[in-house]
């Protein structure tokens, strides 16, 4: 479905509280996961904490990573979690269409390179497009 041509851009605001929906819903997972593979591991005791984090860990990357790509399709379509809360979503300038996944992938890497600048996490608070 595309949106009406007469769309105007979401207001920072709503961009922003958008944006920190996602990022605790990120946090918490991860948070999460990694809790529980530190709980498994001190389950393990000292001889099997090692081996726990070993494999554990790689898991837990897994998980995380596999949320990222969920989290991108979502973008591409109807929107995240956060975007569909706020009433944002991802569309081309030319045409109103959905971004698509390719391109909503290019966009959260480049916006994740950006963030290990740090000011990549401030982004939506003064970029006006």
């Amino acid at each position: 479905m595309t949106p009406p041509a007469s769309a105007e851009t979401a207001p920072i605001p709503r961009r922003a509280i958008a944006y920190l929906i996602d990022s605790f819903i990120a946090a918490g997972l991860a948070i999460v996961l990694w809790g529980a593979l530190l709980v498994v591991a001190a389950l393990a005791g000292p001889d099997g904490m090692p081996t726990t984090v070993l494999i554990g860990a790689p898991i837990v990357m897994i998980l995380l990573l596999g949320w990222f790509v969920v989290y991108t399709l979502m973008q591409a379509g109807a929107g995240s979690i956060g975007m569909r809360a706020q009433g944002v979503r991802m569309v081309s300038v030319r045409d109103r269409a959905s971004v698509g996944f390719g391109r909503a992938l290019l966009r959260n890497i480049v916006f994740g390179l950006a963030a290990a600048i740090v000011i990549g996490y401030f982004t939506p608070l003064f970029d006006g497009s």
